[in-house]
Protein backbone atom coordinates (compact mmCIF):
# COMPACT_ATOMS: atom_id res chain seq x y z
CA UNK A 1 0.00 0.00 0.00
CA UNK A 2 1.46 3.37 -0.96
CA UNK A 3 0.93 6.81 0.60
CA UNK A 4 -1.82 7.77 -1.83
CA UNK A 5 -3.79 4.63 -0.97
CA UNK A 6 -3.48 5.45 2.74
CA UNK A 7 -5.15 8.84 2.36
CA UNK A 8 -8.76 8.74 3.52
CA UNK A 9 -8.24 5.67 5.69
CA UNK A 10 -8.26 5.72 9.46
CA UNK A 11 -6.26 3.47 11.72
CA UNK A 12 -6.79 2.22 15.25
CA UNK A 13 -5.06 -0.17 17.62
CA UNK A 14 -7.04 -3.13 18.89
CA UNK A 15 -6.20 -3.09 22.64
CA UNK A 16 -7.02 -6.76 23.12
CA UNK A 17 -4.73 -8.23 20.50
CA UNK A 18 -2.50 -5.20 19.84
CA UNK A 19 -3.13 -5.51 16.12
CA UNK A 20 -3.20 -2.51 13.85
CA UNK A 21 -6.63 -2.32 12.28
CA UNK A 22 -7.28 -0.51 9.01
CA UNK A 23 -10.77 0.91 8.84
CA UNK A 24 -11.93 1.83 5.38
CA UNK A 25 -14.39 4.75 5.15
CA UNK A 26 -17.22 2.64 3.74
CA UNK A 27 -17.05 -0.04 6.44
CA UNK A 28 -19.84 -0.13 9.03
CA UNK A 29 -18.85 1.35 12.42
CA UNK A 30 -19.31 -1.98 14.23
CA UNK A 31 -17.90 -5.15 12.72
CA UNK A 32 -18.56 -8.66 13.97
CA UNK A 33 -15.26 -10.59 13.93
CA UNK A 34 -15.20 -13.61 11.65
CA UNK A 35 -11.94 -15.39 12.42
CA UNK A 36 -12.82 -18.58 10.58
CA UNK A 37 -15.07 -19.67 7.78
CA UNK A 38 -16.13 -22.84 9.60
CA UNK A 39 -19.87 -23.41 9.95
CA UNK A 40 -21.15 -22.69 13.44
CA UNK A 41 -23.77 -25.48 13.64
CA UNK A 42 -21.74 -27.43 16.21
CA UNK A 43 -20.55 -24.33 18.02
CA UNK A 44 -22.01 -22.56 20.99
CA UNK A 45 -21.24 -20.04 23.70
CA UNK A 46 -21.54 -20.37 27.46
CA UNK A 47 -21.40 -17.94 30.35
CA UNK A 48 -20.43 -19.56 33.64
CA UNK A 49 -20.43 -18.26 37.18
CA UNK A 50 -18.39 -20.40 39.53
CA UNK A 51 -18.92 -19.99 43.27
CA UNK A 52 -17.00 -21.29 46.26
CA UNK A 53 -13.32 -20.97 47.11
CA UNK A 54 -12.33 -20.00 43.58
CA UNK A 55 -10.24 -16.84 44.00
CA UNK A 56 -6.63 -16.94 45.10
CA UNK A 57 -6.31 -20.59 44.04
CA UNK A 58 -5.13 -20.11 40.42
CA UNK A 59 -8.63 -20.74 39.07
CA UNK A 60 -8.40 -18.11 36.32
CA UNK A 61 -5.01 -19.19 34.99
CA UNK A 62 -5.96 -22.86 35.19
CA UNK A 63 -9.29 -22.25 33.42
CA UNK A 64 -7.54 -20.34 30.62
CA UNK A 65 -5.00 -23.14 30.23
CA UNK A 66 -7.79 -25.73 30.19
CA UNK A 67 -9.80 -23.74 27.65
CA UNK A 68 -6.79 -23.35 25.38
CA UNK A 69 -5.91 -27.04 25.72
CA UNK A 70 -9.38 -28.20 24.65
CA UNK A 71 -9.68 -25.63 21.87
CA UNK A 72 -12.22 -23.11 23.11
CA UNK A 73 -11.84 -19.34 23.15
CA UNK A 74 -13.06 -16.69 25.56
CA UNK A 75 -12.08 -15.19 28.89
CA UNK A 76 -12.17 -15.71 32.64
CA UNK A 77 -12.25 -13.08 35.39
CA UNK A 78 -12.79 -12.64 39.12
CA UNK A 79 -15.99 -10.98 40.27
CA UNK A 80 -16.22 -8.65 43.27
CA UNK A 81 -18.48 -11.09 45.17
CA UNK A 82 -15.74 -13.74 45.27
CA UNK A 83 -16.98 -15.81 42.35
CA UNK A 84 -15.38 -16.30 38.92
CA UNK A 85 -17.01 -15.65 35.54
CA UNK A 86 -16.14 -17.49 32.34
CA UNK A 87 -17.38 -16.71 28.85
CA UNK A 88 -16.33 -19.29 26.29
CA UNK A 89 -17.08 -20.24 22.69
CA UNK A 90 -16.31 -23.35 20.71
CA UNK A 91 -17.47 -26.83 19.82
CA UNK A 92 -20.32 -27.96 22.06
CA UNK A 93 -18.41 -31.06 23.24
CA UNK A 94 -15.40 -28.95 24.17
CA UNK A 95 -17.61 -26.50 26.07
CA UNK A 96 -19.17 -29.41 27.95
CA UNK A 97 -15.65 -30.54 28.90
CA UNK A 98 -14.83 -27.02 30.15
CA UNK A 99 -18.04 -26.94 32.19
CA UNK A 100 -17.17 -30.31 33.73
CA UNK A 101 -13.68 -29.05 34.56
CA UNK A 102 -15.15 -25.91 36.20
CA UNK A 103 -17.18 -28.10 38.57
CA UNK A 104 -13.85 -29.23 40.04
CA UNK A 105 -11.34 -26.51 39.14
CA UNK A 106 -7.67 -26.56 40.09
CA UNK A 107 -6.48 -28.58 43.12
CA UNK A 108 -6.78 -25.77 45.72
CA UNK A 109 -10.29 -24.72 44.62
CA UNK A 110 -13.47 -25.77 46.39
CA UNK A 111 -16.27 -25.32 43.88
CA UNK A 112 -19.71 -25.12 45.47
CA UNK A 113 -21.84 -24.13 42.49
CA UNK A 114 -21.54 -23.59 38.73
CA UNK A 115 -24.26 -21.59 36.99
CA UNK A 116 -24.43 -22.23 33.24
CA UNK A 117 -26.10 -19.96 30.69
CA UNK A 118 -26.02 -21.09 27.08
CA UNK A 119 -25.86 -18.33 24.51
CA UNK A 120 -25.70 -17.98 20.75
CA UNK A 121 -22.28 -18.47 19.17
CA UNK A 122 -20.81 -15.09 18.18
CA UNK A 123 -17.28 -16.03 17.04
CA UNK A 124 -16.04 -13.15 19.17
CA UNK A 125 -12.68 -14.38 20.50
CA UNK A 126 -9.34 -15.45 19.04
CA UNK A 127 -7.87 -17.01 22.19
CA UNK A 128 -8.64 -17.71 25.84
CA UNK A 129 -7.52 -14.92 28.14
CA UNK A 130 -7.43 -13.99 31.80
CA UNK A 131 -9.03 -10.66 32.54
CA UNK A 132 -8.10 -8.51 35.51
CA UNK A 133 -9.91 -8.42 38.79
CA UNK A 134 -13.36 -6.83 38.82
Amino acid sequence: MNVEELKGLSFSLNPVTLELLTLQPDWPPVLEPNWSMEPSANKSRVRLRIEGRVQGVFFRVSAAEQGTRIGVTGWVKNLSDGSVEVVAEGEKKALDALIAWCHQGPPRARVERVQVEREEFKNEFRNFSVRGDW
